[in-house]
């Protein structure tokens, strides 16, 4: 899974961080079940700020607008911008 090895990635880096620090070595553990809840950051904090299940909404982002796939002449893309100064450019 892509997912558990970028967070192995960031756990090795941490080790190595630590490691350079105090000279000491590190365990670093990856769960499967720990990654896919960390996917769930945005259905999570949405639930405990609103109280409503969050409702699909396929492609499209449920915090972030615009951030879809949008219609084309010659097919479709993806439009995004998280924050007010890439919707500008």
């Amino acid at each position: 899974d892509l997912t558990a090895g970028l967070h192995g990635v960031i756990g090795i880096l941490a080790a190595l961080n630590d490691r350079h620090h105090t000279g000491l070595g590190q365990h670093v553990d990856i769960s499967m079940l720990d990654v896919s809840v960390a996917l769930l950051q945005n259905q999570g904090m949405n639930y405990l700020a609103k109280k409503e299940r969050q409702a699909r909404v396929g492609n499209n982002h449920p915090n972030v607008v615009p951030y879809q796939v949008m219609p084309s002449r010659d097919g479709h893309f993806i439009l995004t911008a998280s924050n007010d100064e890439q919707f500008e450019r």
